[in-house]
């Protein structure tokens, strides 16, 4: 199953798949916890000896955990050393786009499990999306996923892409330039993972600015090629930056447009390191 789907909820179009529970735009985060199935909790629970081990039968092995989803005893994280490991609930994740939902600057989207509840996600729109054209729209999503494993980070980060199942989890995390992480082993802090994502609407109305701009332009013949040799050829040794040079080329092609006096684009277009929000 590509997809990985456990249970998920969704606002708006039906997922490829067809799974999970279809809601309305409005839903708080405590509803969309319950309707996406991931009103459950974790813990962790000490490796114990085999109980015919030579020497400690049936002991416990010293800084040695698994973590179990405490509803139906699913081990989602078979081995994690040590004492510094601090579980992250579904609850937590869910409290960190509070403080959005109430001030209704963003709608939660889309959210829910993959691999038997290994990895957790919730995905959140903006209101700051615009239409290019008759019916090509333009979203910026807020992505938050958790990792269950003991092994794995935490990660946020701002995405166009709609997140709906493990594909399309798979292909916002490697489109994305700007990943703020959380490695479990301190206490997690919301604010300072709000400043370390930068979330700001300004970056993003000077990209629909740039946007809009660039989708009136047509290309005829010769520009045509000149633009995308120059987009895919000379200023990209590698796809992933493609993205990233395209307000460029055009700016390059098109001296006195409103490309020269706009910002850069949003955060999910920059080339800038993944880095985690902890000091």
């Amino acid at each position: 199953m590509s997809h990985e789907i456990e249970t998920m909820a969704y606002a708006g179009e039906v997922p490829w798949h067809g799974l999970g529970e279809a809601v309305t735009n409005d839903m708080s985060p405590a509803d969309m916890m319950k309707a996406a199935g991931l009103d459950w909790t974790v813990s962790m629970t000490a490796n114990h000896y085999p109980p015919d081990h030579p020497t400690h039968p049936g002991e416990a092995v010293p800084n040695s955990h698994f973590i179990e989803r405490e509803s139906d005893g699913s081990i989602l994280g078979e081995y994690v050393a040590g004492t510094m490991y601090k579980p992250f609930q579904n609850a937590d994740l869910f409290e960190f786009f509070a403080p959005f939902i109430e001030d209704k600057s963003m709608f939660l989207h889309t959210a829910g499990s993959l691999f038997g509840g290994k990895k957790v996600w919730c995905m959140a729109t903006t209101n700051e999306g615009f239409t290019l054209g008759k019916d090509d729209q333009v979203n910026n999503n807020l992505l938050f996923t958790i990792a269950h494993t003991g092994v794995n980070a935490n990660s946020a980060l701002l995405t166009p892409i709609r997140v709906v199942c493990n594909n399309t989890m798979r292909l916002a995390l490697q489109r994305a330039d700007d990943i703020v992480t959380h490695n479990h082993r301190v206490p997690f802090d919301a604010e300072a993972m709000k400043v370390a994502l930068g979330i700001s609407s300004e970056t993003f109305g000077k990209f629909e600015e740039v946007a809009k701009a660039m989708a009136k332009k047509v290309l005829k013949g010769d520009e045509e090629l000149e633009f995308f040799k120059y987009v895919l050829v000379e200023r990209n040794a590698k796809a992933k930056t493609a993205l990233s040079s395209i307000p460029k080329a055009y700016a390059k092609q098109w001296p006195h447009s409103v490309v020269n006096s706009a910002a850069p684009p949003p955060p999910k277009l920059r080339r800038r390191p993944r880095r985690s929000w902890q000091r």
